[in-house]
């Protein structure tokens, strides 16, 4: 097991399904790449109630701590038998489960969450714990469908989406860490909206899309020449166009708000809507991040 101590840890969100373990492979895979602990967090929090009510209950909550010591016993065998240089621990908390994931968070270099697959075709659901620990932690919140699409065959590549704003731009700082780690190929995309004035003023939009990308690319390009690059600025929703250029990707990296967010919005329409439809894992980063 090498020393992780030097790093802030990689935190993991668990559940007692031992069928929903995509997360914590992801999760382990990054701590090896990136020499980082894990830290799995596993909280069953009680509502507030009558004392009545919460002698009834002490049973209940007994019966949920033992699932969860022995979801987290199960969890950290699974990641030891897998990666046995990743150092890891795990903490039962009688939380709520955001409340846990996000105190915890503190000080950590990621935190990384499962998603529950989509129902037929339709869009995953972003759980009632993801959406609050991204509007209130400082650091990357990953989020891993346990039905992800696999990746392409061939080389590997990681998308970004990029749009001039602060958090955008530590995306891009961060997925190039991420590309360079894994010797992967990255695609950074900036999507444009086709204005209704004339083919000029279309040209025109097209050409600062071209140029935001440039602006943020270049210098990241000189501090990892060994990632392949590929810039497209394309038209269109970003949504849509993010969730199609990560089709076969093995991570989708984005900014936890971008341009025109309203002010006050702690998760913007576009993190929002790529966790809703991308099928493969999508890395939300705030402003504040540092890779």
């Amino acid at each position: 097991m090498t020393d992780s101590s030097e790093h802030p840890p990689i935190v993991v969100g668990i559940t007692p399904d031992t069928g929903q373990r995509e997360a914590l492979l992801w999760a382990a895979a990054e701590a090896q790449h990136s020499g980082a602990p894990l830290l799995l967090v596993h909280a069953w929090g009680m509502p507030s109630m009558s004392y009545g009510a919460a002698v009834l209950a002490s049973d209940v909550a007994a019966n949920l701590r033992a699932q969860g010591e022995q979801a987290l016993t199960e969890s950290e065998q699974f990641v030891t038998d897998r990666y046995p240089q990743v150092e890891v621990t795990g903490v039962a908390a009688d939380e709520q489960p955001a409340e846990a994931l996000r105190a915890r968070a503190a000080g950590a270099a990621m935190v990384v969450l499962g998603a529950r697959p989509p129902s037929k075709r339709g869009p995953f659901p972003v759980s009632a714990v993801a959406l609050p620990v991204m509007a209130h932690v400082h650091c990357p919140v990953a989020v891993v469908p346990e039905e992800a699409r696999k990746p392409a065959t061939g080389e590997p590549f990681l998308v970004v989406g990029v749009d001039g704003s602060p958090s955008a731009a530590a995306a891009a700082r961060l997925a190039f860490g991420e590309a360079a780690a894994r010797g992967a190929a990255l695609r950074a995309v900036c999507a444009w909206h086709s204005p209704w004035l004339g083919s000029l003023d279309v040209q025109a939009v097209a050409g600062e899309a071209e140029r935001t990308l440039e602006e943020v690319v270049s210098p990241l390009s000189a501090r990892h020449p060994g990632v392949r690059v590929e810039q497209e600025a394309v038209a269109g929703h970003p949504v849509q166009v993010l969730t199609d250029a990560a089709e076969g990707a093995t991570g989708l990296v984005v900014g936890s708000r971008g341009h025109g967010g309203f002010v006050g919005m702690l998760l913007g329409s576009v993190s929002q809507g790529v966790l809703r439809h991308a099928r493969c894992p999508v890395v939300v980063v705030p402003p504040a991040a540092e890779p």
